[in-house]
């Protein structure tokens, strides 16, 4: 029987047992698609990759859950040796309206290239204040990404904007010569997604300047508790299954020897 590999950050729609499937941020798909996550990745060989785990109370839920979907869970650790800390805002300037954004990009461009993280109702508005604005989700090749900065003797560098968290993980947006602007304005999902977000850009030791728009906390706590009711749900509806079972075969054993 023919055998497959499949590379994906989605949830293959046909992989059987006789498949590898090597699903990248694949932390992403347990946080939003749990229930999918369990029924479609029980049958294939998988190998699934996520994004450097942080302290908080739903990476310790988010343990379980791998623990309970049966996946042997192994932990790669690059330790830091220069002191530094997580990734950090730098500025945080109010959003007196909808123009603000448009006006911090205006400031920020001529002296090096600008990421914004922001609402889909903000990404609307920054096309038709910005037509050369370069947005994530419609970009074909990816590889037209890397070269971020303009050629010496141009005032406007590049500006890319996206509206969802999967655009702002996966890439590495380098300006080595001349560093780069990150706008946040919106929340992320979970804190997870937040130091995902925030290390887009400043990597290799670029420089960046991570600056917050608005007045928001960074991490939805909705959002955030949504994802951890989902996955405690599966930790305990496997439980409740495995005590289930234990229950019915308590004594069948002893039996047998009778």
């Amino acid at each position: 029987m023919e055998e497959r590999v499949f590379y994906t950050s989605e949830l293959p729609e046909d992989a059987d047992a006789n498949d590898l499937v090597l699903v990248d941020e694949a932390d992403q798909l347990l946080f939003n698609e749990t229930d999918a996550v369990r029924e479609r990745l029980k049958h294939p060989k998988v190998l699934a990759f996520t994004a450097t785990i942080s302290k908080s109370e739903l990476e310790s839920v988010e343990v379980k859950a791998v623990k309970v979907l049966g996946y042997k869970r192994m932990v790669y650790s690059v330790v830091r040796t220069d002191g530094a800390e997580d990734p950090g805002f730098h500025e945080m300037y109010d959003k007196e309206d909808e123009t603000t954004l448009a006006s911090l990009i205006n400031i920020y461009r001529p002296g090096q290239p600008v990421l914004v993280y922001c609402s889909q109702a903000d990404l609307v508005l920054l096309r038709a204040r910005i037509p050369e604005l370069i947005e994530l989700e419609l970009v074909e090749d990816y590889t037209d990404l890397l070269d971020t900065e303009t050629k010496d003797g141009e005032d406007q560098h590049k500006v890319y904007a996206t509206a969802t968290e999967k655009s702002m993980r996966g890439l590495d947006f380098r300006a080595p010569r001349l560093g780069m602007t990150l706008l946040v304005a919106a929340p992320f999902s979970t804190p997870r997604d937040l130091s995902q977000g925030l290390s887009r850009v400043g990597r290799f030791g670029d420089s960046c300047l991570r600056v917050k728009v608005g007045a928001f906390e960074d991490v939805d706590r909705v959002k955030n508790a949504d994802v951890m009711k989902r996955l405690l749900a599966l930790v305990a509806e496997a439980r409740l299954k495995k005590e289930t079972y234990a229950m019915k075969n308590v004594g069948k054993k002893d039996g047998n020897k009778r």
